[in-house]
């Protein structure tokens, strides 16, 4: 299954964890009925992050009977992003329409996006071989293309899982036990740490370190994914990405996902004396009155800034938070027009 960044080339520092997340999980069974649903995983959820979900209420509908399995996925997607050296806040910087479906026990997907600078509204498929991008409304096609894998030939077994909910616990385990890869289960804590070796991670721009998946084993849900992974320039990048889901009738559906891109950037700025006053966050900042601050005006020492940086100016590191919510999610109501453009349907 390909994300919106997958298909459009974006935010590529946390694809890694991402894209392992998204082959993890398997589908799972829910009642019929509407309603709203409750957020779990919330241990992993700091306050702004769970106020960002509060805002952002899901409602599933799954107009099928009871026992019928999770064929087609719907949602629209909000996606929310904080710099940790420049933003007081996340802000809204994304929103898509996500769609997913097997169909001859092969994924598809389908990302909606919003208008681009040219008006235009475009819309990508994938079936994990293929690409097309095309206008939805007119139907004509930007661009196709083959796409090579991300799996490497040790993960197949992943390749036909989405991430919408409970996974094939026993499936991972065993598999892991067969290629020797390093599990360590506490049950203590009901989880399973499952190390992949680095040398199935290859990339001419960066190293992989580490990578570490986390899982639930008494909800059987994958509860985070962690890679390490060193740039050329340098520069250490600890991506950690945890899904959230809602329980629904006693299951469970994934409805978001957080991540949070760590990056340590070596070495220092030069021309920086220490003479500049650091504030490390916004709550550090001191306040003013308004009298104050019409008095400053009055003798000039009032300088407008665009951003403000936290932190030590000749300190590159900062942390990207990436928050994403799923709204108006849809159980299998996906057609198989949706994905018409790749052919063969």
């Amino acid at each position: 299954m390909y994300s919106k960044e997958h298909l459009r080339g974006r935010n590529a520092g946390y694809k890694p964890a991402r894209q392992l997340g998204f082959f993890l999980v398997t589908l799972m069974v829910f009642m019929s009925c509407q309603r709203v649903a409750e957020t779990v995983g919330g241990p992993n959820l700091n306050k702004a992050e769970s106020d960002i979900f509060a805002k952002n209420p899901v409602h599933i509908t799954w107009p099928g009977p009871r026992n019928e399995d999770i064929e087609a996925y719907k949602a629209q997607v909000n996606v929310y992003t904080m710099n940790s050296r420049q933003d007081t806040g996340a802000y809204l910087t994304d929103s898509y329409g996500l769609s997913v479906k097997r169909i001859n026990d092969k994924i598809y997907t389908r990302i909606d996006m919003q208008a681009d600078a040219d008006g235009r509204f475009r819309s990508a498929v994938s079936d994990g071989a293929e690409l097309v991008i095309f206008d939805r409304y007119t139907e004509n096609i930007d661009l196709r293309v083959p796409i090579a894998s991300d799996i490497p030939p040790e993960l197949d077994f992943f390749s036909h899982e989405t991430a919408l909910g409970r996974i094939n616990l026993s499936l991972i385990r065993s598999e892991a036990q067969r290629l020797s890869f390093d599990v360590n289960e506490d049950a203590v804590s009901q989880s399973l740490a499952l190390a992949l070796p680095s040398r199935l991670f290859t990339n001419p721009y960066e190293e992989r370190i580490s990578t570490r998946a986390v899982f639930d084993t008494e909800r059987e849900l994958l509860n985070q994914v962690e890679t390490l992974t060193v740039l050329n320039d340098g520069t250490s990048r600890l991506s950690t990405t945890y899904p959230v889901y809602t329980e629904y009738n006693n299951t469970y559906i994934k409805t978001g996902q957080v991540t949070t891109i760590e990056n340590q950037v070596p070495g220092r700025v030069s021309g920086f004396d220490g003479s500049v006053k650091v504030y490390n966050s916004p709550e550090e900042v001191p306040e003013i009155s308004a009298r104050e601050l019409e008095e400053l005006k009055q003798q000039d020492r009032v300088q407008p800034v665009g951003k403000m940086i936290f932190g030590d100016p000749a300190d590159l590191s900062h942390t990207i938070t990436i928050v994403e919510t799923y709204l108006d999610v849809e159980v299998n109501t996906v057609q198989n027009s949706a994905f018409r453009m790749i052919g063969g349907l």
